[in-house]
């Protein structure tokens, strides 16, 4: 082709029809090193073509691992060699891809907590939770003798973990492609503090593949532990992934236990994750006093331990708790979730500690508990909110619902006779909740 092209060499910097992309980046994708040689020896060639997203050849071949093509392009020039692509949930340099790629490749996902549970059916507020299908799904359930809320298992989730990470440790064997083309990059000037689109630098994904080798690679190679993140730290990945050891190493090294760019700790995701061998490590380092923003409010890891139903973590944090801040309030939050959550070790516990019982919680939609326990489906902890002379029946939260409201809307005809026998009539507080309850519409 290139020798029927005779003097126009213009045609090796054309791009394809589909994904306008030059030969030189399609060599670069499937590592084919002749042709790649063959290309760049031709005048007028352009080194660093970029794609309608920015990728470059040397990005591409990051990527897979093609450690002779990034000799081959870097020999050409490394002014490629820190430039962030614009991929859509992505912008990496060709460091982190050589990197990142791997983690996604054996399926191991980002500890952020858990973005999405049953089509958010775990928020109270979902309209989801309202239709038809939300409500056969709690039904179920319940009649299989599960609580109503699913949230993922921990060991289940760590357990696949120790698997993904078997996988991709096996990329970076001594004298691997991978291995290989990372020197390669940081040697010609790659940066190991730039991170990607979300958040995350080399030595972040590093931790989230859960290589201890290319960790001890990135640190001896001059990466800093304590880089500034806009969302996820070396420490922050690991506690969140519940990896003993390498939280152990990162600790050793002076990794820090303060809270992230958007306020998450590792202590938090730790909690929150159900790792609580890490929660018990990171609560021998110093942990910053919760800042205070309601009588509501409960301390993070503590309010996401509970809704998750971690009792064993839920116990530490509260002992931290009250030894550490014994005159800090732990406000209604975690008693909230726990009601909601149907975790009834957890709730007693939290209200033994002295968490609000009274009033309305302001940080969620001014629900009173009797809500919480509604929403939630859990007759047992809504049967014991019931008993208590605390307890106002006929409270609203923000919007003017009751929890016969709630009740009448969710379908659930055991709650609503419940809340309707104490004392007689439970008094309706909007229109609807007087409504028969084989009456009220369910979208279909």
């Amino acid at each position: 082709m290139l020798e029927a092209a005779g003097e126009d060499t213009s045609i090796v910097n054309r791009t394809d029809r589909v994904y306008g992309l030059p030969a030189l980046s399609w060599a670069a994708i499937k590592g084919h090193e002749s042709v790649v040689q063959l290309l760049l020896s031709i005048p007028g060639i352009e080194i660093n073509p970029k794609n309608r997203f920015g990728q470059t050849p040397l990005s591409f071949a990051a990527k897979h691992g093609h450690v002779g093509v990034v000799r081959l392009l870097l020999e050409k020039g490394n002014d490629g060699v820190n430039e962030r692509d614009t991929a859509v949930k992505y912008g990496r340099t060709p460091l982190v891809w050589a990197i990142a790629d791997p983690v996604n490749h054996v399926n191991i996902s980002a500890p952020l907590g858990y973005a999405c549970v049953e089509n958010r059916l775990d928020v109270p507020w979902s309209l989801k939770r309202l239709d038809y299908q939300g409500i056969a799904c709690y039904e179920d359930r319940i009649c299989l003798g599960h609580t109503p809320i699913h949230y993922p298992a921990p060991m289940a989730d760590y357990r696949k973990y120790l698997m993904d990470k078997k996988l991709y440790e096996a990329y970076w064997g001594p004298g691997s492609a991978r291995e290989q083309t990372v020197d390669l990059l940081i040697e010609n000037g790659a940066d190991l503090t730039i991170d990607d689109q979300t958040g995350r630098g080399p030595l972040t994904w590093a931790v989230a593949g859960g290589s201890m080798r290319l960790i001890e690679l990135l640190l001896a190679r001059g990466a800093a532990i304590n880089v500034p993140s806009r969302l996820s730290s070396a420490l922050f990945q690991a506690a969140g992934n519940g990896d003993v050891d390498i939280v152990r190493f990162l600790l050793e090294r002076g990794a820090t236990t303060l809270p992230n760019g958007c306020g998450g700790s590792p202590l938090w995701v730790a909690a929150q994750n159900g790792h609580s061998t890490v929660v018990e490590m990171l609560l021998d380092q110093p942990v910053p006093k919760p800042p205070f923003r309601s009588r509501d409010a409960t301390w993070e890891p503590l309010r996401d331990a509970a809704r998750r139903g971690h009792r064993t973590i839920v116990k530490m944090l509260l002992d931290y708790h009250k030894r550490t801040w014994p005159c800090l309030p732990l406000g209604m939050e975690g008693l909230f979730w726990a009601a909601y959550g149907g975790w009834e070790s957890i709730f007693r516990m939290l209200l033994d500690a002295g968490s609000q019982l009274e009033g309305h919680c302001e940080e969620l939609e001014g629900a009173p508990m009797i809500i919480a326990a509604v929403m939630g489906r859990n007759t047992s902890i809504l049967k014991q909110l019931l008993a208590m002379e605390k307890v106002d029946e006929h409270a609203s939260d923000n919007h003017g619902q009751t929890a016969l409201a709630w009740a009448k809307s969710l379908k659930n005809q055991e709650a609503v006779d419940l809340l309707r026998s104490r004392r007689g009539n439970v008094r309706p507080r909007n229109w609807w909740s007087s409504l028969p309850l084989e009456s009220w519409p369910v979208s279909q």
